[in-house]
């Protein structure tokens, strides 16, 4: 007996082949759950690993998952030899190897573009700095005849996205604001804050093709993006990121949403075949500060370490004063508002002078000007908060310092990518990033960046090497 598979937009089963199948769009995830220690003890918090599947609707009569892991349960079926049957319309996606009028792709581009095409959806893993918005217009070009929208999660990455893929197919893109959700152009291009705003109905039919920039930011099932790609009909999606997500649910939600990986040009091989700038690690430390040592509070040792540390901030702007005396341009990256502005006050006071700060609360005019400003080092340092961490490029940058902590993979990978691409005069990015021993959340973070340089291979040397 065939196990049936009707598609659509979401594809549905049975609740018996449901239940064959689910192994395939299983994950683990911890929760955290209150248990009595003892007999009348008391409670505590424990972490817990529960199994859960990655339905997208369930019902006593039909069971639905999502279009983009039928790869993954096919493979499954195949695995395990059980016969299937798929019915329901899906029409591949009609390309045609067409080159840019404004650009012409480079061989790794076109090989990404043609990868995902051939796929009709799924995920471009590309290092930052390669070209991805070439890459998103390679594709677009391919499709003349298709309507496409492009969603970002940030209006500096609008904006960017706009001038770069007007400029490479010489047609107009259309930025939508929240007066309607699409446009008499076919290429239309939209913050996904602005497109939740609108009814599901008003967008759900109108593009042929989804393009997701940096589509890591799709790594949930009740999310903003989840709302938005759920309820889109088209199957033809892609999506352009350089750090995958790490959590098995985030993981298997990009994979549910957009589709699997479909191509990869990593940082390493990049460096290697010189596209991209090599990264250079400068590691420093600071003196211990005891008095700061034993605060029992995480919020509280942020502040104290990060925030209102005057010692480690000045040393942070003299590390940025060095590197702009060795013709080095300087994007000192924080995590936290009040430090930047604090940064910013202490800065005025030395030699680095009135250096920008760019955060949420700075108009786009603004930030634009500061960007370009940057990359002509008629600017030499500025300060970025969390909306200059992705997708923004800055080919003339000479160094990131990571004066913001953290130990998140993806925020470290995409931080320092702001100054990878490769310049005729510049084959090397420096990271100055610093330990402070004062306090255990400090030591810790600092210990996970470093596992980040020795993993991608940016530290010391292998013994292939000697």
């Amino acid at each position: 007996m065939q196990l049936k598979i009707e598609t659509g937009a979401l594809v549905s089963l049975s609740p018996a082949d449901a239940k064959i199948i689910r192994p395939a769009i299983a994950y683990k995830e911890e929760i955290a759950v209150q248990v009595r220690k003892g007999k009348g003890g008391r409670k505590v918090r424990e972490q817990r690993e529960i199994t859960k599947y990655a339905w997208a609707h369930k019902s006593k009569d039909m069971y639905l998952f999502y279009r983009g892991n039928l790869p993954r349960v096919l493979a499954y079926l195949k695995k395990k030899n059980i016969p299937y049957n798929i019915t329901g319309k899906f029409t591949p996606l009609p390309y045609t190897d067409l080159p840019l009028a404004g650009i012409t792709l480079r061989d790794y581009q076109n090989k990404l573009k043609l990868s995902a095409l051939s796929s009709n959806r799924g995920v471009i893993h590309a290092a930052t700095g390669i070209g991805k918005s070439a890459v998103l217009s390679g594709i677009i070009a391919a499709c003349p005849d298709a309507r496409c929208l492009i969603i970002a999660h940030m209006t500096d990455l609008v904006s960017q996205l706009t001038e770069n893929i007007t400029a490479h197919l010489q047609e107009p893109v259309t930025k939508l604001t929240t007066a309607a959700p699409t446009s008499s152009t076919r290429i239309n291009i939209v913050t996904i804050q602005s497109l939740n705003r609108f009814e599901p109905a008003d967008y759900a039919t109108q593009y042929d093709i989804i393009l997701v920039d940096e589509c890591h930011m799709v790594s949930k099932y009740d999310g903003s993006y989840a709302k938005v790609l759920t309820n889109i009909t088209t199957p033809h999606r892609f999506g352009t990121t350089a750090t995958l997500p790490t959590k098995p649910s985030a993981k298997l939600a990009l994979e549910s949403l957009i589709g699997p990986v479909v191509s990869t040009y990593g940082i390493n091989t990049a460096a290697k075949e010189q596209v991209l700038s090599k990264p250079k690690i400068v590691l420093l430390k600071v003196e211990k500060n005891i008095a700061h040592s034993n605060i029992k509070i995480y919020k509280e040792a942020l502040r104290k370490n990060l925030v209102e540390n005057q010692i480690k901030n000045d040393f942070f702007l003299d590390c940025a004063q060095r590197l702009n005396n060795k013709g080095m341009s300087v994007l000192l990256l924080v995590n936290m508002i009040e430090h930047g502005q604090n940064l910013q006050a202490r800065a005025s006071h030395t030699n680095l002078g009135n250096i920008p700060f760019v955060y949420q609360g700075v108009p786009q005019e603004e930030r634009t000007r500061i960007k370009k400003a940057l990359i002509d080092k008629k600017i030499m340092t500025v300060i970025g908060s969390n909306v200059w961490k992705i997708g923004i490029d800055i080919p003339s940058l000479g160094a990131v310092i990571i004066a913001g902590g953290g130990k998140s993979q993806i925020q470290t990978i995409q931080s320092i990518g702001r100054g990878w691409r490769r310049t005729q005069t510049k084959d090397t990015i420096t990271i100055v990033d610093v330990f402070d021993p004062s306090c255990k959340w400090m030591t810790e973070h600092f210990a996970e960046r470093l596992t980040i340089y020795f993993e991608q291979g940016w530290m010391g040397n292998s013994i292939d090497d000697l």
